[in-house]
């Protein structure tokens, strides 16, 4: 199937980490939904994106990770480098942001939703310019929660 999403870490950090948002322990339909999403290759994700989730050592995140082979893409060098160029050019804040571990995967992610026309799945909020939805908007990305994901699919709890 040819990829109409990429998801951030933030989004499957709420559905793997107990006691988030949408923890999978209690939602389980829309989890298995969303997991057939990734295997059948409608979602996926960018290859820093899994780095950003090994450094950050949430067990249960990792172990995920770890059995999606085919889930993380690889580089589309150079045109991700262009694009992530024009972003820090703009955005630098965004681009060097400081956390708490060396991998920054949101500029990455976005340059793959632009460069394959995907939707980015994330949970961060539109209200700041250091987020995703903020700076993918500014390069024509269309981004959705979680919530948004599912109405429009029909899914429901």
């Amino acid at each position: 199937m040819t990829p109409k999403y990429t998801i951030d870490a933030s989004s499957i950090n709420d559905f793997l980490q107990l006691d988030r948002a949408y923890d999978k322990e209690v939602f389980e339909s829309p989890w298995k939904y969303i997991d057939q999403c990734c295997e059948s290759g409608e979602i996926i994700s960018h290859i820093e994106v899994h780095e950003e989730i090994m450094l950050g050592g949430i067990d249960r995140v990792v172990k995920w990770a770890r059995m999606k082979n085919n889930f993380f893409k690889g580089y589309d060098l150079p045109s991700e480098a262009d694009l992530i160029t024009t972003i820090g050019e703009k955005y630098p804040l965004f681009l060097y942001q400081k956390k708490d571990i060396s991998v920054h995967a949101d500029p990455w992610l976005i340059a793959q939703a632009s460069i394959n026309k995907l939707i980015i799945i994330t949970s961060e909020k539109p209200d700041n310019h250091r987020n995703i939805p903020y700076v993918a908007n500014q390069f024509g990305v269309e981004t959705v929660g979680i919530v948004t994901f599912f109405k429009q699919r029909g899914i429901k709890i």
